[in-house]
């Protein structure tokens, strides 16, 4: 059984980095002279925004049906390594976005401003993920009443912000390029 699912979580990771390397492979930045500089940093970002919107569900689920302790530790190992990754998120976000386009003008065009919109959910999604890390997933682990109600609320939260993003990113890559 260890073995089968050693396998099967394998055989997901090689699933979603194919998916990623598959995305890398069209719009604006695979017909860029500087494809060899946005294919890895669009990489990154992929990967991690798949890390952290994959690990939602399950971590509204600890939350939900584990013990305090359990679900408290989880939240903990997951934000440690959450720490590390997700800032990555923005640097490669904000490297592709300047590569794309190094002046500020195209924050003049609907292009700039949705770019503009997922920066500002990235700080929102920022502050609920410290909110989770530093003050619910302590209390939750503490048994303070409520704590667990208003982690899976800020959970979900993340995960609408992030679906949010999904789709500003779809109309983004799909009807505007940063040269518009």
């Amino acid at each position: 059984l260890n073995m089968r699912m050693g396998l099967g979580s394998a055989l997901a990771n090689a699933g979603a980095c194919l998916a990623a390397l598959a995305l890398l492979l069209t719009g604006h930045s695979s017909i860029h002279p500087l494809r060899w500089l946005l294919a890895p940093l669009l990489a990154v970002h992929l990967l991690v925004v798949g890390f952290w919107f994959g690990a939602l569900a399950p971590l509204y689920w600890s939350v939900t049906r584990e013990s305090p302790s359990v679900a408290a530790r989880l939240m903990a190992r997951f934000s440690a390594l959450a720490g590390w990754l997700v800032p990555c998120i923005l640097v490669a976000g904000l490297a592709v976005a300047y590569v794309l386009s190094p002046d500020l003008v195209m924050l003049e065009h609907t292009y700039g401003k949705l770019v503009l919109v997922k920066l500002a959910a990235f700080v929102l999604l920022m502050a609920l993920a410290s909110y989770n890390k530093w003050w619910l997933t302590p209390a939750m682990e503490s048994g303070k009443s409520g704590a667990a109600r208003s982690l899976r609320q800020t959970i979900s939260l993340e995960f609408l912000l992030i679906v949010g993003v999904l789709a500003v990113t779809a109309v983004l890559t799909t009807y505007y390029s940063p040269e518009s």
